[in-house]
C-alpha cells in the first residue's frame, strides 16, 4: 500500500497483477493487428471471384479488368517501406489511424463509383491506405512482443492473413451475387471503422519512438517507390502482354536504371531510408532473400492447383476453389504452431524441417499429378505445402522482425511486405510462363480460361506443369539452406537466455 496527498491509501499493483494487465494489452494489440491486416488483405483479395460481375457491370476491356487486380499491388509496393519509415517518425498510432482513415473513404466512395476508371483510382487510393495499415501491423506486433512471445504472435498475425485470403475471394462472390458489388466495398466500412475505435484506445499505449534526430529521405523514398513500382509493373505484365512486351521491357528497363540511381541518393542522404549498417547485416539480407524464395511455392501452388482441377480435370471454378482448400488451411494452422515447435526444436531445426515438408508436399503433389492419383493424396501434399509454408513464413518473419534496430521497425516490416509482394509479382509471372511453355503458342490463352483444346493433349501440360514443381521444390529447399548460413547469434533474441551448451540451435 501507498499514501496518497490527501491521507488514503492506493494499492500497488502486484508483480502478478502487472503481469496479468501487461498479458491483457498484448491480447487486445494482437486481436486489433490480426482484424485490421485480415481486413486490408481481404479487401486486395476479394474481387479474385467477383471480377466478371465487376467487369460486367462497367463493360470493362480485359486491359481495365487487369488493372482492377493489378493495381492494389502495385500502389502498396511503392509505398510500403515509405510509410514504414514515416511510422518511425511520426509514430506507429498515428500511421495507423490516418490509414484506416484513407482506406474507409476510399471503401465508401468505391461503393458510388460511375465507370471503371473511377473504381480503379478510388482502389488506388484505398491501396495507400492499406499500405499505410500493413507497415504498421507487424512492426505493432514488434514492437509490443519481446523475448519468445515475438514468434507466437507473428503466428497469430500471420494466421489471420492466410485466413483472410482463404475466404475473402468466396464472400466476394456470395456478396456480389446476394446484394451487389457495391457491397463489396461498403461491407469493409463497419470492420474499419471499429478497428478506429480500438486503435485510437489501444495504440495509445504503444513504446515512444526512440529520440533522435531524425528526417524524412524524400528523395531516397521516391526514388525506391519508383523503383518498386517498375519492377512489379513489368513482371505483372508477362501474363496479360507477353514476355517481350514494352510493357514488360520498359518496366524492368525503368526499374534496372534506377538502381546505381538509389545507390548515389542514398549515400548523398543525411538520414537514408534504407539504413546501411541494416543492408551490411548479412542475416537481414539472408532473411529477406530466403523470404524472397520460399513466396513462390505458396504463391504458385493453389494458382498451378486450380488451373489443373478445372483445364485438365475438367472441374468447375466452385469445385476448384474446394478443393485448394487444404493448403490455405494448412499455412493458417502451420502459422500458430510454429512457435511451439520452435520452442522444442530450436528456429534453425523449425526453419529447415518446415523447409523439407514444404518440398515433400510439393513432390508429393507433382506425382499425383503426373499419376492421375486419387483426391486424397492431393489433400495430404496440399496439407503438407501449407503446414510448411506455414512454419517456414511465421519463423522467418519472426527472425526479420528481431533484426530492426531501435526506432527502425517500421522500416524493417515495410521491407519485408516488398520483399513478398515483388516475390510475389515474380512468382506468379515466371510460373505461368513455366507452366504453359510446353503448350503451342496458339493454345496458351486458351489456358486461362481452362478451355485448352483435347487434341493439345494433356502430356504437355503435365510437362509444364511438373517443370514448375521441380523450380518450387528448388526455391524451397534453397530458401531453408540460405538460413543455414545465418550467424547463430541471430537465431536468438536479445531478450532470451543465452543458450546451453547441449542446444546451440535454440531460438
Amino acid at each position: 500500500m501507498t499514501a496518497t496527498d490527501n491521507g488514503a491509501t492506493a494499492a500497488t499493483p502486484t508483480p502478478d497483477g502487472a503481469a496479468r494487465a501487461r498479458r491483457s494489452f498484448e491480447l487486445r494489440i494482437l486481436s486489433l493487428v490480426t482484424l485490421s491486416i485480415f481486413l486490408v488483405v481481404s479487401s486486395t483479395s476479394v474481387l479474385a471471384i467477383a471480377l466478371p460481375t465487376v467487369a460486367r457491370h462497367f463493360g470493362a476491356s480485359a486491359f481495365e479488368s487487369t488493372w482492377l487486380l493489378l493495381m492494389p499491388t502495385l500502389v502498396q509496393t511503392c509505398f510500403l517501406i515509405l510509410f514504414g519509415r514515416v511510422a518511425d517518425l511520426v509514430g506507429l498510432r498515428w500511421m495507423f489511424l490516418s490509414g484506416l482513415g484513407v482506406f474507409t473513404v476510399a471503401a465508401v466512395l468505391s461503393g458510388f463509383a460511375g465507370s471503371v476508371v473511377m473504381l480503379i483510382a478510388l482502389g488506388a487510393v484505398q491501396a495507400v491506405g492499406a499500405a499505410m495499415v500493413m507497415c504498421n501491423t507487424g512492426a505493432t506486433v514488434g514492437a509490443v512482443f519481446p523475448g519468445r512471445r515475438l514468434g507466437r504472435a507473428m503466428g497469430v498475425y500471420l494466421a489471420g492473413v492466410s485466413v483472410a485470403q482463404m475466404i475473402a475471394p468466396s464472400v466476394g462472390g456470395l456478396i456480389t451475387g446476394t446484394v451487389g458489388w457495391h457491397w463489396l466495398y461498403w461491407g469493409q466500412v463497419p470492420f474499419a471503422l471499429g478497428c478506429v475505435v480500438l486503435g485510437a484506445r489501444y495504440l495509445a499505449a504503444l513504446p515512444r519512438t526512440p529520440d533522435r534526430t531524425r528526417k524524412l529521405d524524400v528523395r531516397g523514398a521516391l526514388t525506391l517507390s519508383l523503383m518498386s513500382g517498375f519492377l512489379v509493373y513489368g513482371v505483372s505484365s508477362v501474363q496479360s502482354s507477353g514476355l517481350r512486351s514494352w510493357e514488360v521491357v520498359v518496366g524492368l528497363a525503368v526499374a534496372v536504371a534506377l538502381v546505381p540511381v538509389l545507390i548515389v541518393v542514398e549515400s548523398r542522404a543525411e538520414d537514408p531510408i534504407l539504413q546501411a549498417r541494416l543492408l551490411r547485416r548479412g542475416s537481414f539480407l539472408l532473411a529477406n532473400l530466403s523470404n524472397l524464395l520460399s513466396v513462390l511455392p505458396r504463391f504458385e501452388t493453389v494458382l498451378i492447383a486450380g488451373l489443373y482441377y478445372q483445364t485438365v480435370l475438367g472441374d468447375s471454378a466452385v469445385t476448384a476453389g474446394l478443393k485448394v482448400l487444404p493448403l490455405p488451411v494448412g499455412i493458417t494452422v502451420g502459422s500458430l504452431v510454429a512457435d511451439r515447435i520452435a520452442a522444442r526444436r530450436g528456429l534453425r531445426t523449425t526453419a529447415i524441417g518446415a523447409s523439407v515438408t514444404m518440398s515433400a508436399g510439393l513432390g508429393l503433389l507433382a506425382l499425383s499429378f503426373s499419376g492421375g492419383r486419387p483426391y486424397g493424396w492431393h489433400l495430404l501434399a496440399l496439407l503438407a505445402i501449407g503446414l510448411g509454408a506455414g512454419v517456414f513464413s511465421t519463423v522467418n518473419s519472426t527472425l526479420i522482425i528481431r533484426e530492426a534496430p531501435p526506432g527502425e521497425i517500421g522500416t524493417v516490416n515495410g521491407i519485408r511486405l516488398t520483399v513478398m509482394n515483388v516475390g510475389g509479382s515474380v512468382a506468379l509471372a515466371a510460373g505461368l510462363a513455366i507452366a504453359t511453355s510446353s503448350l503451342p503458342a496458339e493454345a496458351r490463352s486458351a489456358f486461362y480460361d481452362a478451355t485448352v483444346p483435347p487434341d493439345t493433349g494433356a502430356g504437355a501440360l503435365i510437362h509444364g506443369f511438373n517443370l514448375l514443381f521441380v523450380v518450387m521444390i528448388v526455391a524451397s529447399l534453397a530458401g531453408g539452406l540460405i538460413l543455414l548460413a545465418r550467424p547463430a547469434s541471430g537465431w536468438a533474441s536479445a531478450d532470451d537466455p543465452p543458450p546451453r551448451k547441449a542446444e546451440p540451435d535454440q531460438g
